[in-house]
């Protein structure tokens, strides 16, 4: 084969050549003195050149040789890092002659190159059947990775050996030789291309391998700070905490929906403690997102019962009130029923109808829709008798909460499922849903308890996610798997007062797929337990 050269690059190789046949090889790790760096540049396209369009087979290398195989080697150099003994080896391995053509004439703008002339015609002949040089490219997909993930994948193709990794594309992964798999674990997310090199038929193969880095999603959500100069502006968040008899502690997180946005929490809470009486209320609600005011309507609501609850407890729960609550001993029947759950009804019951009255005053006022303050409502109270702890609830709306017993292997679902008028809805806080006292009165309930671990609170941001559906609220396993391994695993709540609300609220940014309302969670817990 002849190729052509400049006269140049061919005085370049002419030297080249001749120190490259010199005895004296203790030139071949020197580069030639005489030559410049830009040089090696033109030398070593030209010999990439003569490399692929020389007849060499490597399908005839022994395998003992194929990872030894000096053309690697010379791809992997830059120009500048050329050498004469790489020269050396490729001029040795394949027998490659590099020569001037001395029959042109010097002011010719081209020299020749050829090949070293054959021993004998047979040696000729099977020259001429020789295969040039051919270096294949495949794509190939690996399965898709995930940001933060540990990873592993093959490259799975059949018969390819000595493969390399060249490049990781900025991903951060390596590649075993042995398993030959490409392992690890990304840390940004995109598209990227992984090289690799092997030998697939005794022919290179370059492997582009594409590879997909889906991002975390919580990583795409914004968190974008609400105005504190908007119209009933609240915190982005929000805690409180009684540290008496009963340890109280309450947070609201505003949801990823409304942070994206920028949008205000909707949820709200109360904590309280009746000195003088000694009653402790806790109260969440769930302001509808798709009222224009419901964050105000929510924080209405609460004030409102916070205000006028204490009053209405001393009223129709009060000391007799109390003691027959007590001389039942825990067995209630249908006449005890009534009688308690009439006490409810004129205390919570009534304080819940008030704070309605509250928000319609509240929007007139605004001129605008009670509607527009549209907010759920879940009211608990729980007072010391002599020998156990009384509870009552009220609700209106979704959300949930209950009293867990883990001694007893026991809950006690406090509130039941208030579905609206079509399939997904929820039933807010207004003085039409007064209207019914039987139904009412169905919202009511009580117990007594000698001892429990916690009594909780949530809105639907926790409930959702949390207890999916109605039976998994009444799901003893679950709770215990909530209180123990979820929300009691990352809580101390023998740690110091700053730090547990710290950690509540930490807590509430928990990633559920689908569910990025707000969250508001209450927890009441006999302080004995925490000891």
């Amino acid at each position: 084969m002849i190729a052509t050269a400049s006269i140049e690059i061919s005085e370049k190789i002419d030297e080249l050549t001749q120190l490259i046949t010199e005895s004296d090889t203790s030139k071949l790790d020197k580069k030639s003195p005489s030559l410049m760096p830009s040089d090696y540049d033109l030398i070593f396209h030209f010999m990439k050149s003569l490399l692929e369009k020389n007849q060499l087979l490597l399908s005839k290398m022994p395998e003992s040789q194929v990872d030894e195989n000096p053309i690697y080697s010379f791809y992997d150099l830059e120009p500048s890092k050329i050498s004469i003994s790489c020269i050396y080896t490729l001029n040795s391995k394949f027998d490659m002659k590099i020569l001037k053509n001395k029959g042109q004439d010097k002011n010719n703008e081209e020299g020749v190159l050829s090949e070293k002339k054959s021993q004998n015609n047979a040696d000729s002949a099977s020259t001429t059947d020789t295969k040039p040089i051919f270096i294949e490219s495949r794509n190939i997909y690996l399965v898709n990775a995930k940001v933060g993930e540990a990873y592993s994948d093959s490259l799975c193709i059949e018969g390819l050996k000595s493969i390399r990794l060249i490049d990781c594309g900025g991903t951060g992964l390596e590649f075993d030789t042995d398993s030959q798999l490409v392992s690890g674990t990304p840390m940004e997310p995109g598209d990227f291309v992984i090289k690799f090199q092997g030998l697939l038929g005794g022919q290179r193969l370059d492997i582009l391998a594409k590879l997909a880095v889906i991002p975390d999603p919580r990583s795409l959500w914004k968190n974008i700070p609400s105005s504190i100069e908007g119209k009933f502006s609240k915190p982005d968040e929000a805690s409180a905490m009684l540290t008496e008899e009963l340890f109280c502690v309450a947070a609201s997180k505003r949801g990823r929906s409304h942070a994206q946005n920028g949008d205000y929490r909707d949820d709200d809470f109360g904590l309280s403690l009746c000195d003088k009486s000694g009653w402790y209320i806790s109260i969440v609600a769930d302001g509808a997102g798709s009222a224009k005011y419901s964050r105000h309507g929510s924080k209405v609501a609460v004030s409102s019962v916070l205000e006028s609850l204490p009053v209405l407890l001393d009223e129709y729960l009060n000391q007799g009130a109390l003691d027959f609550i007590e001389s039942c001993n825990g067995v209630f029947d249908s006449s005890s029923v009534n009688k308690i759950q009439n006490y409810l009804y004129q205390s919570l019951v009534t304080a819940a109808f008030k704070a309605a009255k509250l928000i319609e005053e509240v929007a007139k006022s605004e001129d605008a829709s009670a509607s527009d303050f549209s907010t759920t409502l879940i009211v608990v109270v729980a007072k010391k008798l002599s020998n156990n702890w009384f509870v009552g609830s009220f609700s209106i709306g979704d959300g949930g909460a209950a009293v867990i017993q883990i001694n007893d292997s026991k809950i006690t679902p406090l509130t039941k499922a208030d579905s609206g008028e079509y399939a997904g809805q929820t039933r807010f806080l207004s003085k039409q849903e007064f209207s019914d006292s039987s139904e009412l009165l169905d919202r009511v309930s009580f117990g007594t308890f000698s001892n429990f671990t916690a009594i909780v609170l949530m809105t639907d941001g926790i409930s959702d996610p949390k207890f999916p559906t109605d039976v998994s609220f009444e799901d003893y396993s679950l709770w215990l798997d909530f209180w123990n391994k979820d929300l009691g695993s990352a809580i101390d709540f023998t740690a110091d007062v700053a730090k547990i609300e710290t950690d509540l609220l930490q807590w509430m940014d928990f990633w559920s797929p689908g569910d990025h309302d707000d969250r508001t969670l209450a927890l009441m817990v006999p302080r004995v337990d925490l000891v």
